[in-house]
């Protein structure tokens, strides 16, 4: 069978990229006219109407992507076509799980850019309802076919392509340089920390603004599937080859964000009885900054090409030609590991934020203080896995992914404990938040997964012919860092009248074992430390170190569950463990300083 010619392959590109164009334009001309379209209305059968700024914001943004997207395609740019329409289509997916709420309680849902009540009736959804759900669900179709389109693109021979040779087919974190790359990472994941806090203040008693935790079940969810799609979003772009590729996809999901956030923002300032607060201005706000850096990033791409082309030799760049494929390799399991991780940390916080027990009505919730442990080791994680997004930082940075994971487990372990005493009281059941630690920790395990899979592939291209030459001062400083790890992690932080700490004393509950499993990754890495490359052994002991710091960290924010509570003997410990995990990376160090052989 013959391969198809160029010809027909164009044709092929072209025309899943105008059907994928034209589902794009259908749905933002649907979710841009819905307002009119009475999405819900009374028993009296009578329509709500939409604060008009608001409906304005987010009409502009639901046709502002497909817009483009059909411009580039005119201008035969597939990749960018699709970018821009990959990045609002997964942003549409979970609002189908926010939508819903327009069918279950629309009085509640505080869709102010669809209609505002303006009495404490009960509404129904309407006509427009149907097609708001139906246009998010045509938007995701969108993005699929812009997806197909890419991967066409994908074949074409300028595709990731620079006018300096040695730099054509390099992700685009690496072109556009690790300073934009982790900003706009950044300004992602703070747009989706700010969704879980409510959008506005009301003085009107029809309008109720709930904390997201409290909010129901479909609420919940789609929130949470809308701070991980943004963050993948921009994390997945920017591990692309294409600039195009990135610049529409982070251009388009920063849209979104902004009709999102920034019809909330109009709707404040309209509505006399809304007060809009910070958290709302800093989300628009950051929300305009993924457009802005989106928009830019072929300029940037093309400076800094330019700029490294440069710096770089003949030599320099047949080694780079030589290694491409391992590079490649090693990159993407290093997104991989990156996208798990993040997905770990969000859904731990999650854990900590949503109620942990399903408590019967009448009665008060316990104060789960290990929730409070669990929000710092998720920050922790979810800081090291976005500069695994990062190729110039990601191979130093990985190996101390692995004792942060372990970090999260012993955080989510106190949780987890707290939940199986819980549910020993008759009537009291698993919660939400349980459910969400349950997934983060199982997420936290297959990031390690990934990690060791990213570590392998980066050894299969190293020359291992010679062997390390071992500092024994490093293992003996080592050895006893190891041990004070485990009597830290053995012996309870702090002893009340009433409880301990968790320890190794048995009945062994999930926070022993989780302590457990930090002690023994502990033990395993000063034991390869010596033997590694000196960069890789730093990070693993800085890792250990800060996953140590984090157990810590347990003692002032956990101790008020126990009454009378003095110091335990695992904080002495855990501070000579800290000392000597950072004095046998030092030693490391110094060793490899010394080795380095000096002209005279």
């Amino acid at each position: 069978m013959s391969a198809p010619s160029d010809s027909e392959s164009d044709s092929s590109t072209g025309l899943i990229g105008w059907i994928a164009v034209g589902c794009g334009l259908l749905a933002g001309l649907v979710l841009a006219l819905a307002p009119v379209l009475r999405v819900v209305r009374s028993q009296e059968g009578v329509a709500a109407n939409a604060i008009g700024t608001a409906a304005v914001v987010a009409g502009v943004a639901a046709l502002a992507g497909p817009i483009a997207a059909a411009a580039a395609h005119a201008m035969r740019r597939s990749a960018l076509a699709g970018g821009l329409l990959v990045g609002g289509g997964v942003l549409a997916a979970p609002m189908i799980a926010l939508d819903i709420q327009l069918f279950r309680d629309p009085i509640d849902a505080n869709r102010f850019e669809l209609f505002r009540p303006e009495t404490a009736s009960p509404l129904t959804a309407g006509p427009g309802a149907y097609l708001v759900i139906g246009a998010h669900s045509l938007a995701v179709v969108a993005a699929i076919l812009g997806a197909m389109t890419i991967a066409r693109a994908a074949l074409d021979d300028g595709y990731g392509q620079s006018a300096h040779q040695e730099l054509s087919g390099r992700v685009v974190t690496v072109r556009a340089g690790a300073v934009a790359s982790a900003s706009v990472i950044l300004v992602a994941a703070v747009w989706a920390v700010l969704q879980f806090v409510p959008a506005w203040t009301s003085t009107d008693s029809v309008i109720v603004v709930p904390l997201i935790v409290t909010s129901g079940v479909v609420t919940l969810a789609g929130t949470i599937a809308l701070a991980v799609a943004i963050v993948a979003v921009v994390a997945g772009a920017l591990a692309a080859t294409s600039p195009d590729v990135a610049a529409g996809a982070i251009a388009s999901v920063g849209v979104g964000a902004l009709g999102i956030a920034g019809a909330r923002f109009a709707a404040g300032i309209a509505d006399d009885s809304l007060d809009t607060t910070t958290a709302t201005v800093v989300a628009t706000a950051a929300a305009a900054v993924l457009v802005i850096v989106g928009a830019a990033i072929p300029a940037i791409v093309d400076l800094r090409d330019g700029r490294d082309a440069r710096r770089s030799t003949v030599a320099a760049a047949g080694d780079r030609a030589a290694s491409s494929l391992a590079l490649a390799t090693v990159a993407k399991w290093h997104v991989a590991a990156g996208a798990a991780g993040i997905a770990a940390s969000l859904l731990v916080g999650a854990g900590a934020l949503l109620p942990v027990l399903a408590i019967p009505d009448g009665h008060d919730a316990p104060q789960i203080y290990a929730t409070r442990l669990a929000i710092v080791g998720a920050a922790v994680l979810l800081v090291g896995s976005v500069f695994l997004f990062l190729s110039e930082f990601a191979a130093v940075v990985r190996p101390a992914i692995g004792p942060l994971v372990l970090a999260v487990v012993v955080a989510a372990g106190g949780v987890l404990q707290a939940t199986v005493e819980g549910m020993r009281i008759p009537g009291v059941g698993i919660g939400a938040g349980s459910v969400a630690m349950i997934l983060g920790v199982v997420a936290a395990a297959a990031t390690g997964l990934l990690v060791w899979c990213a570590g392998s592939a980066e050894r299969d291209d190293i020359d291992r012919s010679t062997e390390p030459v071992i500092d024994r001062t490093a293992v003996i400083v080592g050895a006893a860092g190891a041990l004070a790890a485990v009597l830290a992690l053995g012996l309870p932080l702090y002893r009340g009248t009433d409880v301990d700490a968790a320890s190794f004393v048995l009945p062994w509950g999930f926070d022993s074992w989780a302590q457990a499993s930090l002690g023994a990754g502990i033990v395993v890495i000063v034991a390869i430390a010596p033997r590694a490359r000196p960069a890789r052994a730093l990070s693993m002991l800085t890792g250990a170190a800060i996953a140590m710091v984090v157990y810590l960290v347990g003692w002032p924010l956990t101790v008020g569950r126990a009454d009378g509570a003095g110091v335990g003997l695992g904080v002495p410990f855990a501070v000579i463990a800290i000392g000597l995990l950072i004095a046998q990376a030092l030693v490391i160090a110094r060793s490899t300083k010394s080795a380095i052989p000096t002209s005279r």
